[in-house]
């Protein structure tokens, strides 16, 4: 193998001697094109830019929000407001929060309308139950929930059929408040399999 690398290298050199080219650029392609055969082509997700998702319940004063793109990086942010829990110092109330960022990773297309992934990384920007008190609030860092815990979510496209969704999602998806139900999911998703926690685009 090193005979060959050699070999490989001696005739790059011998070529951009005489056609002026960048040995560089040419290693730096070759190294790309060898990547790409191990790996394979990454898996994009189907949208254009980047979309912007909620985890709520649709009642009460906590949410998740996550900003994902078409490669699977996010960044996104948990808040929890509890304006009744008060003590010394903290008169106005608590509010959890976590804020974070990551990539998915390992994208598969499934089928037409949904694709598997898993979690390649997530960063927390505080560490979990740290406390402040800030401008008469008390603050305590989280988890982001909905997606902690998870291992493997599926992203789902508004043209995905009802009747093939999990009664775990459709727990969450804002459809179930209309009086006219869809056939099919009408927005975006993440689904936390492990959870059973969903996220849809607004």
């Amino acid at each position: 193998m090193k005979k060959l690398i050699a070999l490989f290298l001696s005739l790059v050199m011998c070529v951009c001697t005489f056609s002026g080219c960048d040995v560089d650029d040419i290693i730096e392609d070759e190294f790309e094109n060898t990547r790409k055969h191990e790996k394979g082509e990454r898996v994009r997700l189907p949208i254009k830019d980047d979309m912007e998702f909620m985890f709520s319940s649709g009642a009460g004063g906590w949410r998740t929000e996550l900003s994902l793109d078409p490669d699977g990086e996010f960044e996104g942010e948990y808040t929890d407001s509890e304006m009744g829990s008060t003590g010394e110092g903290y008169p106005r109330g608590t509010l959890y929060e976590c804020e974070f960022e990551g990539y998915f990773t390992d994208i598969k297309k499934i089928n037409d309308y949904s694709y598997s992934m898993k979690i390649g990384q997530i960063a927390l920007d505080d560490e979990p139950e740290r406390e402040w008190i800030e401008d008469g609030i008390l603050h305590i860092a989280s988890i982001p929930y909905g997606i902690e815990g998870g291992e493997e979510f599926i992203f789902y496209t508004p043209d995905t059929p009802i009747s093939e969704l999990d009664e775990g999602l459709l727990m969450w998806w804002p459809g179930r408040f209309e009086e006219v139900k869809s056939d099919t999911l009408s927005y975006y998703a993440i689904y936390n399999v492990k959870e059973q926690q969903a996220f849809f685009s607004y």
